[in-house]
């Protein structure tokens, strides 16, 4: 039998790197994001956590 490839759809948290794949039938549909990082619970998993250091320099602007 030929070795053939599987593609699934993977999350990656931008506040702390985890990486996961959601487990069936937990979302109403394929392409529904899941609500929050399973390691942090955050739910702005999708965005990036703006850096105090990055705050001030907006401020000064």
């Amino acid at each position: 039998m030929k070795p053939y490839e599987i593609t699934k759809k993977a999350y990656r948290c931008l506040r702390c790197a985890h990486e996961w794949i959601p487990t069936k039938g937990k979302y109403k549909t394929v392409d529904e994001k899941p609500k929050r990082c399973p390691n942090c619970k955050s739910e702005y998993w999708d965005r990036e956590k703006i850096r105090k250091a990055y705050m001030k320099e907006v401020v000064k602007k």
